[in-house]
């Protein structure tokens, strides 16, 4: 769900979720923002207000819910994907199956694995 203000968020989302997703984005925009931040301020550089946007870009939230399924070995769920944004922010639930990949060129004992 794309996010450009408010008012259209809460018009067009779906009633189900428009609530918890519309306050999610909102603190998870200050969480990001306190991150790079951080991570900026490391590499010495200042993350300003003009900055912000270019760094966050377009504001999404991506949902995806998975019933329980009878026989787990038949389950299906979102492919092996790479994101597009400056930061991904990822909640896994107490279910589990959330696995991120370590990059090949890094210098990490399980690079190229997914962990």
């Amino acid at each position: 769900m794309a996010y450009t203000n408010d008012d259209e968020a809460l018009q067009q989302w779906p009633v189900e979720c428009k609530d918890v997703a519309l306050q999610y984005l909102k603190t998870s925009h200050e969480m990001m923002r306190k991150l790079l931040e951080a991570l900026l301020g490391n590499l010495g550089a200042e993350l300003d207000d003009s900055k912000i946007d270019a760094f966050i870009g377009k504001k999404m939230v991506n949902m995806n819910f998975y019933p329980a399924c009878p026989n787990p070995e038949l389950t299906i769920g979102v492919g092996c994907h790479s994101d597009m944004s400056t930061l991904t922010i990822l909640l896994q639930d107490g279910i589990g199956g959330l696995y991120v990949k370590v990059p090949q060129d890094v210098n990490m004992e399980k690079k190229g694995q997914w962990v």
